[in-house]
Order: structure tokens, then C-alpha cells, then sequence
């Protein structure tokens, strides 16, 4: 079982699909053996991988059955992880309440178990909440945070995650040159794809707005590649609306209508 899981795991974000398969299996496994352990890491498997599928009340179901389990209640990590995945999905489908209720139980489970690698990703979350409701100081306040958690651990994905989200809160705060600054820091050591992606969503706006069209085009082409790869749906959708935009501008009316619809 945790051979299917593992090999899940590996598939999981360029093949959605076929890890749901492999982990459904994992968890007729488990309960046919009644292993609480690999159940309970099933179930939390599947709902990850719902949620990169964009099924977000699958997701949010099989997290809360994993959330239930004995195991859950011993195993804080995990715990911690699995109510950072309920907030992330109330986030989605726009109950920001739920969302932040569960994702400050998120940040307590994580400081009471030390799980800093999660405790990133919270402050992340919180920070692209309130970034939602146009809350964009409070916004800033936990990405900073969250830099801090990742340069203390150095690792070089979640700073480039930070550094790109410390870049959306200023550019959302009106100030674009800080935020060229943190977006053009985050894409030097570009080893986050979903960090890449979003910083090249900003730099191809900025570069639209001063009439780069040439430039702001090959950073959204570069944008759908990555979403495109890895299933990030709403991002590439958003490539695509600025290549519509900069088509429009240009008077190329049937280009631009393909890439809107």
C-alpha cells in the first residue's frame, strides 16, 4: 500500500487521473486489511488529487472523512496538512469564513507539531485570502511571514513562492516597481512551477499596461506552458485572457476571440 501510494505521489500533479486510480485501489487496500494508518493517507491522497482535478467538494469531502479517522488524531502533521486542505478548498469556492477558521486550526496544529514546511504554505494561503478580499496589508503581512519560515529553512521553492506573493501584494497595493522587484527575484531561481507561473501572470499585465506586447505575449505563452503541464486551470485561463487582450489591441479580432473563448 504505501508502494501505490508513493507511486501516486510521483504522477499526481501531471497525471491526475491515473493517481486517482492508484490511490483509490490504496484505499480498498487499506479497509480490506484494516490498516487506520494507510486509510486515513488514502483518503488524504485522493482529496489532494481531486483538488488539482478542480473537483473542490470531492476534495473537501474526503478530507473531512480523513480529518474524522483515529489516526488523524494522532498523526499532527498529517492532521495539520489535511485542515490546510479544507481551507484551501473553502477558499476556492468562495466561503472565506470556513476558509480562515480552518486555516488558523492549520497554523496552530502546525506550531504545536513544528511542521514549518506547513506552516509556510498557511501563511501562504492566509496571505492569498485576504488578498481576495482586498485586505492587501494584512495580505503582505503573512507572506512576509512566510519568507521568514522559508529563508530560515532554505529552501529555495517556498522562498521563490514567497518572494512571488510578497510581488502580488505590492503590485495589488499600487506599488508596481516594488513589485517588479520581488517577481523578477522570485523567476531567478525559477524551481517552483506554480510560483513561476503566477509571477509570469504579474510581469505580462505589467508589460501589457506599458504597451510591451511582444514581451508580455512570450511571458503568457511561457504562463500556459507551465499551467497547461501541471493543471493549474485558472492561471492558464488567465494567459490566455491577456493574450486576447493584447490580440484586441492589435485589431486581430479572430485571434483574439479564439483565445477568449
Amino acid at each position: 500500500i504505501a508502494t501505490l501510494i508513493d507511486e501516486g505521489t510521483k504522477i499526481r500533479q501531471n497525471l491526475p487521473a491515473k493517481a486517482l486510480d492508484i490511490f483509490t485501489q490504496a484505499l480498498s487496500e487499506s479497509e480490506s486489511v484494516s490498516n487506520e494508518e494507510f486509510r486515513t493517507k488514502s483518503l488524504f491522497n485522493i482529496a489532494i488529487t481531486y483538488l488539482i482535478l478542480g473537483n473542490y467538494n470531492k476534495s473537501i469531502s474526503f478530507f473531512q472523512e480523513a480529518l474524522n479517522t483515529r489516526y488523524a488524531e494522532t498523526d499532527l502533521e498529517l492532521r495539520a496538512e489535511i485542515l490546510r486542505g479544507i481551507a484551501g478548498n473553502n477558499g476556492r469556492k468562495y466561503n472565506y469564513r470556513e476558509a480562515l477558521k480552518h486555516f488558523y486550526m492549520a497554523e496552530e496544529a502546525s506550531i504545536k507539531c513544528w511542521h514549518m514546511e506547513n506552516l509556510h504554505l498557511v501563511y501562504q494561503g492566509i496571505a492569498s485570502l485576504y488578498s481576495k478580499i482586498n485586505l492587501n496589508e494584512k495580505a503582505l503581512t503573512y507572506t512576509l511571514r512566510s519568507l521568514d519560515i522559508a529563508e530560515q529553512s532554505r529552501e529555495i521553492g517556498a522562498i521563490q513562492t514567497s518572494l512571488m506573493s510578497i510581488g502580488a501584494c505590492y503590485y495589488k497595493l499600487g506599488n508596481t516597481e516594488e513589485a517588479r522587484k520581488y517577481f523578477e527575484e522570485s523567476l531567478a531561481n525559477p524551481t517552483q512551477p506554480f510560483a513561476e507561473s503566477n509571477a509570469l501572470h504579474f510581469l505580462s499585465i505589467m508589460k501589457y499596461d506599458e504597451g510591451f506586447f511582444e514581451e508580455a505575449e512570450k511571458m503568457a505563452n511561457r504562463q500556459i506552458e507551465i499551467c497547461n503541464t501541471n493543471n493549474y486551470f485558472d492561471f492558464e485561463a488567465l494567459g490566455y485572457r491577456l493574450k486576447g487582450k493584447i490580440m484586441f489591441r492589435q485589431g486581430r479580432y479572430d485571434e483574439a476571440l479564439k483565445y477568449y473563448e
